[in-house]
């Protein structure tokens, strides 16, 4: 276990089988399990830092006819660019996800294979996002090339997940669930350079003691609010030096706990 906590290696992602297949049954309500489990009116909280590290890296005005949105529940994430998309496949492993539109934009929901296999034909999509979902996936590599695989010529890919650990090795070895665990930062470049697609932006976020202090004081949520974000960037830039994968010490919560991509695929 300990060149996975120590981040040298990702826990999941050389898993196939039986030990795949129970990851993969494990996540399959999670999510819907977890906002229930906060009770009150369900609210997505991640608008302005969407903006701030993946939305404004998109080129201005450009439309999206065809985008898929892995692991994305509702679409959500979505709504401030909805004006410039066309049609929007969601691609989840719960069933709770049915819907026919998001504020009326059409949707198609798919599911998933246990590998991250999507059931859609290579180089279709203008658009695919993935926030904060390759966490609760056991194979991040395969799931990744896969996504690479759907994005058209001249076409994006964004990406946002954590990097820390989240405590995950404890939880396995008292036998319950690894997930969320986040992905090394280090392992997550090498896969995402192994796509092959242009980079065109990677930066960090959530800098955990910030977004608490935001709650404690203002009682609001980080994360939507254009200051509280930049103000976030800027701490997760300047303790980026103490990054590591596993915390032992309050020390080591001082730094940013998840990157960000936005690759392109270059016209053919």
């Amino acid at each position: 276990m300990d060149e996975y906590v120590s981040g040298r290696r990702l826990y999941g992602d050389d898993f196939t089988g039986e030990a795949l297949a129970e990851w993969y049954r494990l996540e399959a309500t999670r999510y819907v399990d977890m906002t229930r489990a906060r009770g009150g009116p369900y609210r997505y909280q991640y608008h302005a830092l969407n903006e701030l590290h993946t939305w404004s890296r998109l080129p201005p005005g450009r439309r999206f006819e065809r985008v898929l949105g892995m692991g994305s529940a509702w679409g959500d994430e979505f709504t401030p660019i909805l004006h410039r998309i066309g049609h929007i496949t969601l691609a989840d492993v719960a069933d709770e996800y049915e819907q026919h539109n998001v504020a009326g934009v059409p949707v198609r929901v798919v599911k998933p294979g246990m590998a991250g296999e999507l059931p859609v034909e290579s180089g279709s999509f203008d658009l695919v996002v993935c926030f904060a979902a390759l966490q609760h996936v056991a194979a991040v590599t395969r799931a990744v090339r896969e996504m690479a695989r759907c994005v058209a010529p001249d076409g994006f890919l964004c990406l946002r997940d954590g990097i820390a650990a989240n405590r995950f090795h404890e939880r396995v070895l008292q036998g319950g669930p690894a997930s969320p665990r986040g992905i090394p930062s280090a392992i997550l470049e090498d896969i995402v350079r192994g796509t092959g697609l242009r980079l065109v932006h990677s930066d960090y976020q959530m800098f955990p003691p910030l977004r608490k202090l935001w709650a404690r004081l203002l009682r609001s949520e980080l994360y939507l609010s254009p200051v509280g974000v930049w103000l976030d960037w800027v701490l997760s830039r300047l303790f980026l030096w103490n990054y590591r994968y596993h915390a032992t010490s309050r020390w080591h919560h001082l730094r940013p706990t998840s990157r960000t991509f936005v690759l392109h695929r270059p016209a053919a």
